[in-house]
C-alpha cells in the first residue's frame, strides 16, 4: 500500500511540474510580445499609414490598451476553457491553424509508427524461428 501511496505523489508531483513548466512558458511567450520592438498595433497595420485613430481602435480591439497582467490573466483563461484566441498574422482561430498543420504530422507519425511495429514483429518472429529451428530457414521469412 505504501509503493502505491508513493507511486501517486510522484505522479502528483510530476504533474504539479508539468503545470508549473507550461505556466512559466506560456508567461515568457505571452510578454515577448511587449518585449519585441515596436507597437504591436503597427506591426497589424503592416506598413499601411493608419491615423493615431485607428491606431488606437486597434489596440483596443486587441486588448493592447489594457495592462500585461490583465491580458495574461485574460488569455489564460480563455486557453484553459479551450479557447486560444485568434492568430493576428492568419486571422484564424489558433486551434484551427494548429490543427491544420498537425493533422498531416498525425497521420505521417501513425503510418510510420505502424510501419515500425510490423517490422519489429517480423523481426522478432525471424529471431524465433532461427533460435527454434536453426540459422535463418527459407520458410521462416515472408
Amino acid at each position: 500500500m505504501k509503493h502505491t501511496a508513493t507511486r501517486a505523489l510522484d505522479g502528483l508531483r510530476r504533474l504539479a511540474g508539468m503545470a508549473t513548466t507550461l505556466l512559466v512558458t506560456s508567461f515568457l511567450v505571452f510578454s515577448s510580445l511587449y518585449l519585441a520592438p515596436g507597437d504591436p498595433a503597427s506591426f497589424l497595420v503592416r506598413g499601411r499609414s493608419a491615423s493615431p485613430r485607428e491606431l488606437a481602435e486597434i489596440r483596443h480591439q486587441y486588448g493592447f490598451d489594457q495592462p500585461f497582467l490583465v491580458r495574461y490573466g485574460h488569455w489564460l483563461d480563455q486557453v484553459l476553457h479551450g479557447d486560444f484566441g485568434r492568430s493576428y498574422v492568419f486571422h484564424q482561430d489558433v486551434s484551427s491553424v494548429i490543427w491544420s498543420r498537425l493533422q498531416p504530422r498525425c497521420c505521417w507519425s501513425g503510418c510510420r509508427h505502424c510501419s515500425s511495429r510490423w517490422w519489429a514483429s517480423r523481426r522478432a518472429w525471424s529471431a524465433r524461428c532461427a533460435a527454434a529451428h536453426g540459422p535463418t530457414p527459407r520458410w521462416c521469412f515472408w
